[in-house]
């Protein structure tokens, strides 16, 4: 858990620090595509959410994300090496993981505003 937290913390912050160029870049076969990267980052995310929300200790937390990591790259059907390689392709390319990241950010906010416009419990009783 801590090395793809480390991961993605040293993604973002080299974006902050790379410059960004317009050059067309050439994807190579390995990286992840696009749309499936996002997928994958929003489940990672939410992953993260859950795990940060939980009043559980320390340890037990880490165990849960021992499994449920694996278990959302087996779910996009992808391996730890590819995903790897993808996130340190995508670090060279700082305008075009932004692009990335804020397609993330985007359904993110989505399934946020989904779950405030649900009716609770209670208020479906009275309707």
């Amino acid at each position: 858990m801590s090395t793809l937290k480390s991961l993605l913390f040293i993604t973002i912050t080299a974006l902050s620090f790379l410059s960004c160029g317009n050059k067309k870049i050439q994807v190579p076969d390995y990286v992840v595509s696009e749309d499936s990267l996002v997928s994958l980052l929003v489940d990672i995310h939410l992953i993260d959410a859950i795990l940060n929300k939980e009043k559980k200790p320390h340890a037990e937390k880490y165990e849960e994300a021992l499994e449920l990591y694996p278990a959302v790259l087996l779910k996009h059907n992808i391996d730890r090496a590819i995903f790897d390689s993808t996130i340190k392709f995508y670090v060279k390319y700082p305008e075009a993981f932004t692009k990335i990241y804020d397609e993330v950010l985007r359904e993110l906010s989505i399934l946020e505003g989904e779950v405030h416009q649900e009716p609770g419990p209670e208020e479906d009783e009275y309707e």
